[in-house]
């Protein structure tokens, strides 16, 4: 399954369903389920951000793991004219240049231990612990459900 290192607190703000956009400098042709790893080092900084727009950052927040699985539906570049970009201009988690539109974010039951890559990297079915197609199909677990 295709997964993207998002570091702490911005993960756990997309677990939360609060944060459906992930700000990026480059795109991809990429849509459908991918994984969330949230990577040893933490974004210094962004928990001021994070809490301001209503997101409650657990004590025991995971690193170095998997922590979840969205649906990215679109990616959108925030400077095109069209109707997305437009759509992009009052979501104050957009800054783009580049936007991935995030849906249906699903947290794990557990945190798997993974390390992360810079891109979009692939991550084996074998290294999950969890039956990933019911977190494919059905958004139906967890609080972060959008």
């Amino acid at each position: 399954m295709k997964a993207i290192s998002i570091k702490q607190p911005w993960a756990a703000a997309i677990m939360s369903g609060l944060k459906r956009v992930e700000n990026r400098t480059w795109a991809t042709n990429y849509r459908g389920p991918l994984l969330i790893h949230a990577p040893l080092k933490d974004d210094p900084g962004a928990e001021e951000i994070v809490t301001s727009r209503g997101v409650e950052i657990p004590q025991d927040i995971a690193r170095g793991a998997i922590v979840g699985i969205v649906d990215l539906v679109d990616v959108v570049r925030l400077d095109s004219p069209g109707e997305a970009s437009r759509a992009l201009a009052d979501d104050p988690w957009a800054n783009g240049p580049v936007c991935w539109i995030l849906e249906n974010s699903r947290p794990l039951p557990e945190p798997i231990p993974y390390k992360g890559q810079q891109g979009l990297f692939n991550v084996p079915d074998d290294v999950l612990e969890i039956d990933v197609s019911h977190h494919r199909e059905h958004g139906d677990h967890g609080e972060g459900k959008t």
